[in-house]
């Protein structure tokens, strides 16, 4: 019954450009639309999200892979330095 309750409190979304599912605390579900994707888990189906979920113990940036965030990185960084 236990797991039952802590389903009610989840949100499941699918992205359908990435073709994979996101499980979510309802709690922040603000946060998730607005693109904070931490503490998200994501899989092929609602039941390898639930489990990514689950097994989540470091933050996870899953609409965004390692080379786009450094390349936004660096981007800001420069456009900084132009600026001064």
């Amino acid at each position: 019954m236990e797991n039952n309750l802590k389903l009610y409190n989840l949100l499941f979304h699918y992205n359908h450009y990435r073709k994979k599912w996101a499980c979510f605390s309802r709690d922040e579900k603000r946060e998730y639309f607005n693109g904070d994707t931490n503490n998200v888990g994501v899989g092929e189906t609602v039941e390898k999200a639930y489990e990514d979920y689950e097994n989540k113990d470091v933050e996870t940036d899953y609409l965004l892979s390692t080379d786009d965030n450094q390349k936004r990185l660096t981007d800001a960084l420069k456009q900084n330095e132009d600026n001064e």
